[in-house]
């Protein structure tokens, strides 16, 4: 289970890595039912107004915040993803369920 202090720890990493538009918990641990072995689902909005432009350029955003929690992940499993805000615009508007599902189960962190 995931404590306050490892939620504001992880927020704290995130932060210091690059500007954040919004953080989210979702899946099991913002549902309460996280067992012994789940994971912790997290998607990131980053705090960019422009669409990534290639594969790399994506790949970059991702590891930057992946590096800034690595030590966390090696004790606790963890599922990021990560977008720009445009990026998660264009997603929530074309209907994603799963954006949607995020948008009304999960826990906004930031």
């Amino acid at each position: 289970m995931l404590t306050d202090d490892m939620k504001e720890e992880l927020v704290g990493r995130i932060k210091s890595a690059e500007r954040i538009d919004k953080i989210f918990l979702f899946g099991s641990e913002a549902a309460g039912t996280a067992g012994p072995g789940s994971d912790i689902d997290l998607l990131v909005v980053l705090d960019k107004m422009t669409m990534p432009s290639s594969f790399q350029e994506r790949s970059a955003n991702y590891l930057l915040i992946s590096r800034a929690i690595r030590d966390i992940e090696k004790k606790h499993p963890i599922d990021l993803l990560v977008y720009t805000r445009p990026e998660f615009e264009k997603i929530k508007a074309s209907g994603s369920l799963f954006v949607q599902r995020v948008l009304r189960e999960g826990i906004e962190l930031s």
